[in-house]
Parts: structure tokens; sequence; C-alpha cells
């Protein structure tokens, strides 16, 4: 019995300790249901997470390939597949340099070689091949890839085919090639200022003008009047005049440089842009002979005779009603009539049907103030139609009118190519920054709305300001592809939801240097890739890349900056939520002189106060 008694005290203990096992086994089984419960979620995640991420890629139209240490493809983009029109599996597992180059070893210009022993992200410009052995112009970036040692791996190679872009460049460049050349080819010196009547360009003429008078020839961005500071009061009013009304001015002047006593002749020409007069072409030619010649034809008839008939511009003598009394044979060679023919007309006959009423009036005129001067058309005999330049002086007591003519078509038609090609450089210009301003929105849809908004800002904020409409131009060309370097950055850190890293963030901060890079070589007639690449400075020198501060940053840039907050923290962005307007003017409020230009943030508050909105 006492047997029996211990045998069921050793059962009962055993069978508590199974059943406390049971339940510690239980317990872990939860807890272990739980723990692949949360793997599962977690790998369910990744996956999502991995598919957003190609299907980002592989919307992205940039090659983007994960090559390893030894350079064979990893991982490569939907892009390179329709580039190379073959499906991206036939890549994988194979050498970059033998499918992008079609070489047997490593591209000696190879970015990944140098992004991987510096660590640093590279970059170059280079040739690409494809299967059907045709060319393309291409950038390829690289990023290092590193282990869990810290030691490179493999690189990231992104690539964007920049043939379209080179190619605009070339044309843009013919284009001024033979904007200068249309330019150069003229005599007469010739220059053109803006609004402000600074200088924006000149030919040579005008530079040989200068230095044989010992004037400055350094005069890009400074004014008419601090380089020939002998010009009148009425030279100002005759410019203003050009830019409110349109119309082509040509006057006389009597001027004295350096105890040289000349006569000029000087015409100003408007060119219009968006409806209005925004430049004036002016020419000026040196008379000082050919009036130096009226006067002795005034006085002496011998030399009246010699001049007239040694003289390259056409002379003839009228009466009081336009017939034709004397004439040279310069005169009948630019009309290709005989002398003889033309003693027996009037000066209207040989006039272009549209301008016999305008030389009558001439005539009119010229009886009440003695001289006169203009531009006419003149038809010769063999039909064709030529562009005169007119000088009339009235000799009261012979009651004869004397006419210098000068044949300017080839200087008209020259003026008419110096419009055209500068049409066509200024739309070759906005080409180029429109196709620019794809590259970005094709890379980062966020930063293309962006752009365009904070262009509109920054635009009415410079508008505000009284600027220049060149410089507003300035502005808004610079505004639509100020971040043109996030390019450089890989999309999945510009559309991380999360906050960056340092290395990430640091990466971000060298677009404004990047955009700039990207620009300096387009010759554009305004600072863009100086605006660019300081859109991130700060008026206390905090901001980057340069560290400028106060005056040193160019007054676009400090508009375009101001713009750039306002809009960024208005906006949603991937990583956070939109602040609101609200929040981004008490931003630039706040920070007023120390980060932001005050007057800018002034007149950017002003306009939202006055009803500017983004939507």
């Amino acid at each position: 019995m006492e047997d029996k008694d211990k045998t069921n005290k050793q059962f009962s203990k055993e069978l508590k300790q199974l059943r406390q096992r049971i339940a510690e086994l239980e317990k872990f089984e939860a807890k272990y249901k739980r723990a692949e419960e949360a793997l599962q979620s977690a790998y369910d995640e990744l996956k999502e997470r991995e598919k957003l991420y190609r299907t980002l890629v592989d919307n992205i139209d940039l090659g983007i390939s994960l090559i390893d240490a030894d350079h064979a493809i990893v991982i490569a983009s939907a892009a390179e597949g329709k580039h190379f029109k073959r499906p991206i599996s036939d890549f994988i597992g194979k050498k970059c340099f033998r499918e992008f180059e079609k070489r047997e070893t490593v591209c000696p210009h190879c970015p990944g070689v140098r992004a991987m022993a510096t660590g640093q992200p590279a970059a170059v410009e280079t040739e690409g091949i494809r299967d059907n052995s045709s060319r393309y112009n291409v950038r390829i970036q690289a990023f290092p890839v590193f282990g869990d040692d810290g030691r490179a791996t493999g690189f990231i190679e992104i690539y964007e085919n920049i043939t379209e872009r080179l190619q605009t460049q070339k044309v843009l460049q013919e284009s001024e090639l033979q904007y200068r050349t249309t330019l150069n080819s003229m005599g007469d010196a010739i220059h053109v200022i803006d609004t402000d009547f600074r200088f924006m360009l000149f030919n040579d003429a005008f530079k040989q003008w200068n230095e044989a008078l010992g004037l400055e020839t350094d005069v890009i961005g400074r004014t008419v009047f601090e380089i020939f500071p002998f010009l009148t009061d009425n030279v100002r009013d005759e410019y203003r005049r050009v830019f409110d009304t349109g119309e082509i001015l040509m006057t006389e002047e009597n001027t004295t440089i350096h105890g040289r006593e000349f006569v000029t002749e000087t015409r100003k020409i408007p060119i219009y842009e968006g409806g209005k007069v925004t430049r004036v072409v002016t020419v000026v030619r040196d008379i000082t002979d050919r009036k130096q010649a009226e006067e002795a034809l005034r006085g002496n008839a011998e030399q009246y005779r010699i001049i007239t008939n040694t003289t390259m511009d056409g002379f003839v003598k009228l009466d009081l009603e336009g017939r034709i009394l004397d004439l040279n044979e310069t005169y009948c060679q630019m009309l290709a009539y005989s002398k003889e023919d033309l003693l027996k007309m009037t000066i209207m006959d040989i006039e272009a049907k549209e301008t016999p009423e305008k030389v009558k009036k001439h005539l009119k005129e010229i009886i009440e103030v003695g001289s006169d001067r203009f531009e006419s058309r003149l038809r010769r005999k063999d039909g064709y139609i030529i562009d005169v330049e007119i000088s009339l002086t009235l000799l009261r007591q012979l009651g004869h009118i004397l006419v210098f003519a000068r044949d300017i078509t080839d200087r008209k038609q020259a003026e008419e190519a110096l419009r055209r090609s500068y049409d066509q450089l200024r739309e070759t210009f906005i080409a180029t920054v429109n196709a620019l301003a794809s590259t970005v929105e094709m890379k980062d849809p966020y930063t293309a709305g962006h752009q365009r908004w904070v262009t509109r800002l920054a635009c009415a904020i410079a508008k505000e300001m009284d600027l220049s409409e060149e410089q507003i131009e300035g502005i808004r060309m610079a505004g639509l592809i100020h971040d043109i370097g996030k390019i450089n950055i890989p999309a999945e850190i510009l559309t991380k939801p999360g906050h960056l890293s340092e290395i990430q963030y640091n990466m971000v901060k060298i677009h404004p240097q990047v955009g700039c890079d990207i620009l300096k070589e387009i010759k554009f007639p305004w600072p863009v890739a100086e605006i660019v690449q300081q859109h991130h400075e700060r008026m206390d020198g905090s901001g980057y890349p340069q560290g400028f501060s106060g005056t040193e940053i160019l007054l676009e840039a400090r508009i375009l900056a101001v713009a750039d907050v306002v809009e960024a923290m208005a906006s949603h962005r991937p990583y956070r939520a939109a602040h609101g307007v609200e929040r981004a003017l008490d931003e630039i409020s706040r920070n007023k002189g120390t980060l932001y230009d005050p007057d800018v943030v002034d007149v950017c508050l002003k306009l939202f106060e006055q009803g500017f909105r983004f939507d």
C-alpha cells in the first residue's frame, strides 16, 4: 500500500511537470506563430516595396543597371530593354562593356571603376553602340554600392541618351554663328541695348570704331551713356521714344571726340517681344565726308561737278516739282536707266508704287525746313525694287533740291536676316530649356510641377519689383530648369518617403552645382547657369553650394530662392504632407534678412495678400 501511494505521488508530480511543459510549448508556439506572421508581413511589405521600386525604375526613361565588381550586369531596367530592343533578361550576367559599348575589356573611361575606387559618384559623357552598330551620345553616372564590411561590391549605373540635347546645342551654336556672321558683315557700327540702355551686343565695326577713337570696348552690361559721355539728353529721349512708340528714328549728330569732329547718322530700330519693344538696334554711320561734300556743293560749281561724278552715292538735282535736272552715273547704274531716260522723268516716276505720296510729303516739307532725310523704295528699269536712303538739301536761292541716294538693299536684307536669326536663336533657347525641363519631368514628376509653379511666382515677384523684361525672361528660363541637377540623384532618394540619411542629403545638396555644370556650356543670353547654381544660397552665407552671402548672390537667384521655399513648403511631397501656404509665408517672414532677401520677401507677401495662388 505504501509503495502504491509512493507511485501515485511520483505520477502526479510527472503529470504536473508534463502539463507545465505543454503550457510552455503552447506559449512558444503562439510566440513562434506571431513571429512567423510578422516575418510574412515584413516579407510582403518588402515585396510590395520592391514592386514599387521596380515600377518606378521601369517607368523612368533612363537606363538603370546594378553591376557587380566584375562588371557583370545583375539588374537592368525596362528602359534599357526598350533602348536596345531586347528583353532585359538578355543582359543579366553579361559584361556591361560588351553589351553597351561592344568592347572586349573594361571601358577606359568607366565611371564605375572610379566610383568603386573613390567611394564617390562619378560621371562621363561618351558614345554607346547598339547591336546594329548605330551610335548614340550618352551621359553615364555611377554610384558605388557597399557591402557590410564597407568595401565597394559594385555600382549602380544610370545612363541618359543625350543625342537630342547635343543636336539642339549644335543647332544653337550654328544659329548663333549665323547671327554673328550677319551682324559682323555689315560695315556700319551696330549695337543692341535693353530698356535700361545697357549694351547687350555689338558688332566688329562698333569695336573698331571705339578702338580708333580711344573709347572703351568692354561695354557689355554697361550703359550707352557710360561709354559715350558726350551724348546729349536728347539721345535718351529718342531711345525712350523708340521703346514707347516702336517707331524707327533717324538722326544726325555733330560730335567732337578727342578733338576730332564727326557727323554721324544714327538709326534706332525697335525689336519686339511679346508685343513690346524690349531692345533697340542702333546703326551708326560716319557721314562726315558726305556732309562735307554737300557743303562743297553749295559753294563751288567745279567741286560740285567732281564730287557728283566721283561719290559712291547716287546724286540727283531736282526742281521744286520733283523733275530731274541733273544726276550722276552712280544713280543711273543704281536704277539701270540711261541718263537721257532719267532726265525725262520726275522723281515720282521711279518710286515704288507704295512710296510716291511719301516722297511728295517730304518734298513739301523740305521747302519749310531746308533739309530732310528718310528711307524710300525705287523701281529699277528691270522692275526690281531696291531700298534707298535719301538725303535732301534745299538750295533755296537756286530753287533746286539736291538728293543723295544710297542703295541700302543689302543692309535691309541683312537687318531682316538679323531679325530672323535673333528669332531663331531665341526659339532654340526656348526649345533647349523645354527639352531640359522634360528631362527632369521624366525623372521626378514632383520636381516638374514644382519648377513650373516656382517659375510663375518668381516671375510675378520680378515683375512687381520692376525688373527689366530681359531679367524676367532670364528668371523664367532658369526657373523652369532650376532643379535640372536632380537628374544626377537616384529616383529612390528623390521619392523616399522617410528622412534622408546624411549621405543621401549631401547627394541632394550637390544638385545646384550639377545643374550649373549641365547649363554652363549653353550660351544663354541670360545668366541661367549662375541663377541655377545659386538658388539655394542664403543671405547669411549658410546656403550651398558656395556659401555666398548678401549681394554676392544674383538678384535673380535671391528671387528664385524665395519662390522655391514657398512652393516647396506649400506643396505635398512623397516624404511629408503639405505644410500649406500660411506656414510657408511665415517661414520667409521669420527669416527675412537672415536667410532671404528682405525686399523679395516683402514683395512675395504682398502678392499673396493681393490674391496670388498656386492653383
